[in-house]
């Protein structure tokens, strides 16, 4: 049996066509992101004097998803050795630990919107947290760069939210059909996370997409439910994953759809 994962915590490069001034405008942002030094985890008061620009970051330091925040705050170290020289600019990096939940994220993105000259905030990481602070950009007029949510139609929610990452829609097809045209499953299960926006929507894509297949069939649907933030045990999906090992016919692969945390848990 063959377990395929579809996780939302990982940063992609999009392959589609975007006009040429849209990429200049996610290029500069991008390169002020990964040239700018940091300065610690806690929150600027104020823009610091001789400052061009300053940057919120609204990611994760701590807590269940404190791990996949460092490795972002890593990703921007290393970004910075390589990239330091290419900006003249004297930029400023203010962060925010959001606790990897939505009331996090939210007092994040406050307390950013009501400092002065912060024209950009990096984050959230996850659907989720994206959808509660779109509002809040609306409102506000301040524009998001999320490194990797990647529910569908959220982007269309807002004209101030930028994401690097594709969408479940751009992935989940391309996905389906090379794994199987490489271990040529017929029976299978599905199994996500309900409590979260885009395990929901990854597992309507998956189902929509293998229903197109003629000689698939969808045996069961299963899912477990943990808020982004709380821990996932063992306990919470056994009785789900029983019921998918005990199907008639049995299915020869899994289609998980979660966060990175919840693929600790499962996947072992």
């Amino acid at each position: 049996m063959f377990v395929l994962e579809r996780s939302e915590l990982s940063l992609q490069i999009p392959n589609c066509r975007i006009p040429q001034s849209m990429y200049r405008f996610l290029f500069s942002v991008f390169f002020l992101i990964v040239s700018v030094g940091l300065s610690g985890c806690d929150v600027m008061e104020t823009s610091p004097e001789d400052t061009d620009l300053l940057i919120g970051v609204a990611i994760p330091q701590t807590g269940i998803g404190g791990v996949i925040g460092q490795s972002v705050t890593s990703g921007i170290h290393l970004a910075i050795q390589e990239l330091e020289t290419l900006s003249n600019l004297n930029i400023a990096l203010a962060f925010i630990d959001t606790r990897a939940t939505v009331m996090g994220t939210e007092d994040a993105y406050r307390q950013f919107i009501g400092m002065e000259n912060l024209p950009v905030i990096i984050g959230p990481l996850t659907s989720t947290n994206t959808e509660a602070i779109i509002p809040m950009l609306n409102e506000n007029d301040i524009i998001s760069l999320g490194p990797t949510s990647s529910k569908q139609g959220l982007s269309a929610q807002s004209e101030n939210l930028f994401r690097l990452s594709l969408t479940n829609d751009r992935i989940i097809p391309t996905g389906i059909s090379t794994s199987k045209a490489n271990l040529d499953f017929k029976n299978v299960a599905t199994l996500y996370n309900s409590g979260d926006a885009f395990s929901v929507a990854s597992n309507e894509s998956i189902v929509d997409e293998l229903q197109a297949y003629n000689d698939i069939t969808v045996v069961i649907q299963a899912s477990y439910s943990a808020q982004e933030g709380t821990l996932l045990s063992e306990a919470d999906v056994s009785s789900q994953l029983d019921n998918i090992l005990s199907t008639t016919p049995p299915v020869d692969a899994i289609f998980l759809s979660g966060l990175s945390p919840d693929h600790d848990v499962i996947l072992p």
